[in-house]
């Protein structure tokens, strides 16, 4: 799945909390609603697999 003309697989996002710690997650799915794009993220394990044992 692409998008904007990037694979989802290479897309990274970092999530920065507010006690200073960061995680890195990739990109699962994204969906729109109300002409609102969201992206669904896992994180990472490793560098680039997502980690599906977070899902409950």
């Amino acid at each position: 799945m692409d998008f904007m003309g990037k694979k989802l697989e290479d897309i990274i996002v970092t999530l920065p909390y507010e006690d200073g710690t960061s995680m890195e997650c990739g990109v699962y799915s994204y969906f729109e609603v109300n002409n609102k794009k969201y992206f669904a993220l896992l994180p990472l394990k490793g560098e680039t697999q997502l980690d599906f044992s977070q899902i409950n």
